[in-house]
Formats: C-alpha cells, structure tokens, sequence
C-alpha cells in the first residue's frame, strides 16, 4: 500500500476546498472539509469489508501529532479486529446504564477496559473483588441516586477501622463511581457522597483509630542488604532485576513496576516518577529521582524492544502487578530459610510480633535505605544530610509551609547519597565476581 507523502501544518492550513485529504504518515488519516470546517477523520475497512469513517476532533481542537496518535491508536484496534466506530457507538449506549450502585460499578470498570485505562489487566478483578467483599453486600442493590454519605460511610466505617490502606483505595474508586453516576446524571444531588470535603468526611473524622498495632513493614537489616543482592543476583527473571531497581532507588513498588523509559535519562542519570505513579499528588511536587552507576548499569543489561513502553515486564508482556516483587523476596526467604532455618528476616520486627517476618519490599527499599543514611557505625548520619536524605525518598518537607520557600533541589548531594548506597548494595556481588 503506498503512503502519501505527510502533510505539514502549514501545507494543511492552506487548504480550503471542500473535499477528503489524505494527510500520510498513517494510513488512513485525513483532513475532511466541509463549509470551511477542517476535521481530522479516520478512513478504514472494517472486517467485512465495508469502508466507514470515524471523526477523530476538529483542526482547530487537536494537534497534528494529536491526530496521528489516535490514528495510530485506531490502526491497531482494527488490527486486532476490532471496529472503532461500533465500539463509539455503543458508548453513547451507556447514558441509561443500571441504577444500582453494583450495576452503575460494573459500568464503570467496563468503561475503563475498554478504554484501555488500566495498564495491569489484572487490575479490573481486584477492583471489583474489592467492592464485592466489601461495599455490594451493604448497598450494591441501593440506587446511586439514594445513596447518602451516612450511607456509604455505615457500609465502610468497619473496613476503614481495621483495614485503613485498603479502605482508602476502595474509596477512592468508590468517589470515581459516583462521579461517574454524576455525569451520566444518575444522582439528582449532584454532590458526591464519598467526598472527604463533604459530610462523608465530618463522619471518618469521628471514626476511632485503626484497629491494629503499630507495626512498621519488615525490613531487612542494613548490614545483610549487600548479600541479599548475592541471592538476588542468582534469580534470572524480569521480577528480580524490579526488586533490584526498587531497593537502589529507594522507590515505592508502584513506580518501580510501572516505570516507562521514556521518563528515564540514562545519559543524565535521572527518572522522572510521573504524578500518576507516585503516592503523593501534589501538583508541584519534586519526583526526580537520580540513579547511581549501578542502577544505569542495571537499565542498560535489560532488554529493550521496539514499542516498549514499560521498563520491567512480565513473560505476557504487561507490567508486574502488585504482588510479583514481593514473590521475589518470599522466594529467596524459603531458599534461605532451608538453608540456615533463619531465611530472610526483619529480626527486630520478629521480636516485637513474636513470629517471623519475611523482608518486603517497601520496607528494604525505603526503611533499609533510610537506616543505612543515617548509620553512625558507618559514618553515614555526619556524612549526609537528613534533608537530602528525605529528598531522595521525595518526602515532602516537615516544615509547616511544607518548602514553599526552599527551591533547592540538593542535586550533588542526592546524586552522592544514591551512588553510595549503590555501591554498598553491590558491595559484595562486585568482590564475588
């Protein structure tokens, strides 16, 4: 099939006859005038061999490389046989889903596949796993439009009390369902009854304290760290290289396992954990992470394939879900654990529990690392300062104007900070080989 030579913006601002222009570049895109307005479409035959048209946005609205990229987009639905335009079709369809809250849920997830919203394709399960353990059973079978915050906060108060991690994911999907509801103008109360601002919020106030001890994640001690890198090493897989990465770099699991090349510099040494992957929303937040020699040298002896968009990936070619990197430590503690009857533990946190705790990852890689900073046996606590120490977690400052008026970013000194724990993690793996 030939392509026309692309067209520039300037070649198509010229352009003021009616009729259909092909744009090249990607097959299929055109410009589309009619009474002086321009329209980016898209012209493809569908599996019966019938040609349709779909309306990508007016000339006006989107850029040309906006356009090409739905296009794109486009060109690899019909790929995979799929036909654009009955899929827009039977969206407009959604305006009159089910009422009850389960019903208006389910839309929602199903919205969202299709859209291709979630970059885990295990995510839409635990989602819903989650509000059929916990909100549907209470008022699944409730109409999104009677649902009131006193409501929602009796069916969720227990969970929230005892399991307040997991409570305040559920609610977050909980506040997007009923915004959901809102749009599609299901709830004549337009306020959102899971809001915290609103009197959902007033109530959580009241709620009592979780109901658990205050118990820190399993880490493992700082001293052990540069042999559990020897063990670490022994693992050939994607999931144990993540594990790697998110212990040099100090990182939540969540950035690590969704962490896209195109935010990483190697040339430079740095990654940009965008807004969407990092815990903290604000929008002005520092997210620069700066990688030491080891971790570059890590990114560099991972495979990179055209298209790849994901830095770690699983053997079906999507990012790890939430429990993959922890599978990679609780496979090297039962190694251990045979071996010496010990395995990979947090010894203080044992103590404390009177049971064993296996290491996890968040607490290695941030409680470890913070440890380590602040070492006085190694010198650490004189020889790094605690506010870049923070920084490399990108904590946010404990100040009470929370850095409004610091803009220093402390770059040399974190870019210090992460190649000595880079060096002290590969301490003995270098001297073995």
């Amino acid at each position: 099939m030939k392509i026309a030579t692309p067209l520039t913006v300037a070649q198509i601002k010229r352009l003021t006859k009616d009729g259909l222009y092909a744009l090249g570049g990607i097959p299929g895109l055109s410009l589309k005038i009619q009474k002086g307005t321009k329209t980016y479409v898209y012209r493809y035959l569908c599996a019966s061999g019938r040609r349709r048209i779909i309306t990508i946005g007016k000339f006006e609205n989107i850029s040309l490389s906006e356009a090409c990229s739905q296009a794109f987009t486009l060109s690899q639905s019909i790929f995979k046989g799929q036909d654009p335009l009955d899929e827009k079709n039977a969206q407009k369809s959604i305006s009159k889903p089910g009422t009850t809250f389960e019903e208006v849920t389910l839309k929602w997830i199903e919205q969202r596949e299709k859209n291709n919203y979630y970059t885990n394709p295990r995510e839409p399960s635990r989602i819903l796993a989650s509000f059929k353990r916990n909100l549907f059973p209470k008022i699944g079978q409730t109409s999104v439009n009677k649902i009131e915050a006193v409501d929602l906060y009796n069916a969720i108060s227990s969970y929230w009390i005892n399991n307040r991690a997991s409570a305040k994911k559920l609610l977050t999907w909980t506040r997007q369902v009923f915004r959901f509801a809102i749009a599609l103008k299901l709830r004549k109360n337009r306020e959102n009854p899971a809001s915290i601002d609103g009197d959902f919020g007033v109530l959580l106030q009241n709620t009592p304290r979780e109901n658990k001890e205050d118990n820190h994640m399993p880490a493992l001690p700082v001293s052990e760290i540069p042999s559990l890198f020897i063990d670490s090493d022994s693992l050939y897989s994607m999931s144990a290289r993540a594990v790697e990465f998110s212990i040099l770099t100090a990182t939540r699991s969540q950035a690590t396992r969704l962490a896209k090349w195109e935010n990483i510099d190697l040339e430079n040494g740095t990654w940009e954990i965008p807004v969407e992957d990092d815990k903290e929303k604000g929008p002005n937040r520092d997210r620069t992470i700066y990688l030491s020699s080891v971790a570059i040298n890590l990114l560099k002896r991972i495979p990179r394939f055209p298209n790849q968009k994901f830095v770690f990936l699983s053997n079906r070619g999507s990012p790890f879900g939430d429990m993959a990197l922890q599978m990679v430590l609780r496979r090297l503690h039962e190694t251990k654990l045979e071996i010496d009857g010990v395995g990979w533990v947090d010894p203080k946190e044992s103590k404390k529990r009177n049971k064993p705790c296996p290491i996890t990852v968040h607490g290695t890689a941030r409680s470890t690392f913070f440890t380590w900073a602040r070492d006085d046996g190694l010198g650490n606590n004189r020889k790094f300062d605690k506010d870049a120490v923070d920084r490399c977690l990108l904590h946010t400052p404990r100040d009470p104007l929370k850095g409004a008026y610091d803009r220093s970013t402390l770059e040399l000194e974190r870019r210090e900070i992460m190649e000595a724990w880079g060096q002290y993690c590969y301490s003995k793996l270098t001297s073995s080989q």
